[in-house]
């Protein structure tokens, strides 16, 4: 992701954005079609957590949630090495796993 990119997708206006967390987003979206709900209503009530910062899913899927006005946490490997990656996990509607390893 060019710094030009990732900088417009921070700011809400985005160019370009990466293909992994549009599809999340795409597909989530497309099911509260499906299920009749209000999307904005359903964002802004919403917690979403995102596990993973890595800047090709795990970040511009905390932009995404942001530019959705829902509440985000954005979890690392710190989260998980105190032992709090359950409970933040526990309390989301949403729940993004950008975690693991490359390759």
């Amino acid at each position: 992701m060019h710094p030009e990119n990732a900088g417009l997708l921070a700011l809400g206006t985005p160019r370009f954005v990466p293909s992994t967390p549009a599809a999340v987003f795409h597909v989530l979206d497309g099911w509260l079609d499906e299920v009749g709900e209000d999307r904005t209503a359903f964002y802004r009530r919403s917690t979403i957590a995102v596990v993973g910062r890595s800047n090709n899913v795990g970040r511009p899927a905390v932009a995404l949630a942001f530019a959705r006005q829902a509440t985000v946490l954005s979890c690392d490997e710190w989260a998980s090495r105190t032992g709090r990656l359950a409970e933040l996990s526990r309390s989301a509607d949403v729940l993004v796993v950008a975690a693991g390893v490359p390759g």
